[in-house]
């Protein structure tokens, strides 16, 4: 009994399930990529005969050899010509060729001649037209794996072509290829760099924020007891000691800064970020220097209050308010001084 293809297909499931427990089941892969499985009955250049077991019966169908995919045809082909039949295997070698299975093909073709060396010129033939062939293929091959993004992969098929077919019309297109490669890994280490980067940078910024967030907190503190006043010398003493200890963090977290800095000086984004953070950091250290320096002379300490600013010029040497404040306190120092001398006279 013969039943149409397409209801044999419908039963494929059914037929794969049936023939599972024989032997001689194989397996037929179609172009669409729908399989069936039954039992091979004949393979030949024109098609390829099968037998399904449907509802408990056997059924005979027939598939065209350009139904079939290339590699599956081959494959049942190949397994059913004996290893001297020359001729069947120059005939299998021309299907390959003209269905882009080149590496078969050349295989074939010089198994056939080296059984029978009267086939020489027509597998001749079908070499040169593999050799033809071959550079599209090898092109065609390494773009479908950049497609993929393998990279190395494409970059192996373009060498082998570049290579082997130096003149080909593909080796051109295969050298252009390979630039792209260049340029599209390039691009890709450019942005896992800036990926890289932007963690450094986030780690960093962690890193010095852990540093800066006691002397921010400090100042805090220190902006509260200006807004409450420092009238008592209980209270000055609180507030200096908050100061200089806002003053030792700061430092500390500006040597970090600069050890960071040194680290990732090849990064230029971290150390503008950096740099940026090393200039809020220095604000709060002179300012907390300005604080020591108003407590001493409130206190007419102006000794200590011109150490204070020579400390804060230190941080930061041109800073306009640090300088300010030094004169006025030079001026209150010799205003003082004055006052004395003019005392003693009296």
């Amino acid at each position: 009994m013969k039943l149409p293809t397409m209801m044999l297909l419908t039963f494929a499931a059914l037929a794969a399930i049936s023939n599972a427990s024989s032997a001689q089941a194989e397996r037929v892969v179609l172009r669409d990529g729908r399989a069936v499985d039954g039992k091979v009955l004949d393979v030949n250049e024109r098609e390829v005969a099968i037998e399904l077991v449907v509802g408990g019966s056997p059924a005979r169908t027939a598939f065209s050899r350009e139904e079939i995919e290339p590699h599956a045809y081959y494959a049942l082909a190949r397994s059913r010509i004996q290893p001297t039949n020359a001729r069947a295997r120059l005939a299998l070698a021309r299907y390959c060729a003209d269905h882009g299975l080149l590496s078969q093909a050349r295989m074939e073709a010089e198994s056939a001649v080296a059984h029978d060396r009267s086939l020489e010129v027509e597998a001749s033939a079908i070499l040169d037209d593999v050799d033809r062939k071959l550079p599209d293929a090898l092109l065609d091959w390494a773009r479908s794996l950049a497609a993929k993004h393998d990279a190395a992969g494409a970059r192996m098929q373009l060498d082998r072509l570049v290579t082997r077919y130096p003149d080909s019309r593909a080796a051109a297109d295969a050298q252009s290829l390979l630039e792209q490669i260049s340029v599209d890994e390039t691009a890709a280490m450019a942005r896992e760099r800036d990926r890289k980067m932007a963690r450094l940078e986030n780690a960093t910024a962690q890193r010095v924020a852990a540093q800066l967030d006691p002397i921010v907190k400090l100042a805090q503190r220190a902006a509260d007891f200006d807004r409450r006043g420092l009238q008592s010398a209980a209270k000055q003493n609180q507030a200096l000691g908050l100061f200089e200890q806002s003053v030792s963090t700061g430092r500390d977290a500006l040597s970090k800064i600069e050890q960071l800095k040194r680290e990732h000086a090849e990064r230029p984004a971290v150390v503008e970020a950096l740099d940026e953070l090393d200039r809020e950091v220095r604000g709060q250290v002179v300012q907390s220097y300005l604080n020591v320096s108003s407590i001493h002379v409130a206190r007419r300490a102006f000794p200590r209050a011109l150490e204070a600013t020579a400390a804060a010029l230190d941080v930061a040497p041109k800073d306009l308010a640090v300088l300010a404040e030094r004169t006025r306190i030079e001026v209150a120092q010799a205003n003082a001084s004055w006052g004395r001398g003019a005392s003693g006279r009296r």
